[in-house]
């Protein structure tokens, strides 16, 4: 998904409305610049943000845990395992190798990342 296709999206009601209910935001084209659109979140307020990905290997891909970042909603997420006492806003599979999310029916979530 690139910027024009988000574009598209975000001209129906019922998708900004889906939005608005995300708790974990997947990053488009594994977080690079032109999968990015600031405004999906004037609707969308995730807890956190993922990047599937590899090694850094694209000009786009520079910056843009910062730029997601300052779309998370409050500090971000606490990783269960390994343990992490301070907050995450964005995990990556490259940095935090296989990503984890549990959603229990008491509406809590768990995140654990394990490394490959």
């Amino acid at each position: 998904m690139e910027k024009d296709g988000w574009e598209q999206l975000l001209a129906k009601e019922d998708f900004k409305t889906w939005l608005a209910a995300t708790n974990v935001f997947v990053a488009a084209h594994h977080g690079r610049e032109n999968g990015y659109a600031e405004e999906i979140f004037e609707f969308c307020f995730p807890e956190c943000i993922i990047f599937s990905d590899k090694r850094m290997v694209h000009g786009t891909q520079e910056g843009m845990v910062q730029a997601y970042e300052n779309h998370v909603k409050g500090n971000g997420v606490f990783l269960r395992e390994p343990k992490n006492l301070d907050p995450r806003k964005v995990l990556t599979t490259r940095k935090d190798g296989h990503i984890w999310l549990r959603f229990n029916s008491s509406g809590t979530r768990e995140y654990r990342t394990f490394a490959i």
